[in-house]
C-alpha cells in the first residue's frame, strides 16, 4: 500500500462516513471513519482471519446506516504466507522491470 491509498481514503472521508479497503482474502486492509460516524460495533463479534470479515463489516455498517466508500482491493499481511506472497510479487515486479 502506498501513500496514494491513504490520500484517497482521507479524501473519501470528506464525502462519506467511512472508508474501507477490501483485501483479497475476504478481510480488509484499512478502515477509517469520520469522527461523528465511528461505530465500534464493527469490531464486535467478527470471526477474524476468515473470508467473511469484509462482508460482515459491510453488513454492520449498512445496519447502522453508515455510508462507506470502497478503496481498491489489495492484499493484506496478517499471516506468514501473506508476507511470502507479497515478497514474491515484489520480486516478480523487480524481475520484470529489469528485463525491460
Amino acid at each position: 500500500m502506498d501513500t496514494a491509498v491513504f490520500r484517497e481514503a482521507a479524501a473519501e472521508l470528506k464525502d462519506d462516513n467511512a472508508v474501507i479497503g477490501p483485501a483479497r482474502d475476504g478481510g480488509y486492509y484499512l478502515i477509517g471513519f469520520s469522527r461523528a460516524s465511528f461505530v465500534p460495533e464493527v469490531f464486535d463479534d467478527i470471526k477474524w482471519s476468515s473470508s467473511m470479515v469484509f462482508s460482515e463489516t459491510m453488513r454492520i455498517l449498512g445496519e447502522r446506516k453508515i455510508n462507506a466508500s470502497l478503496l481498491p482491493v489489495l492484499c493484506d499481511v496478517d499471516e506468514v504466507k501473506d508476507l511470502e506472497e507479497l515478497k514474491g510479487e515484489k520480486n516478480d515486479g523487480q524481475a520484470k522491470r529489469m528485463a525491460e
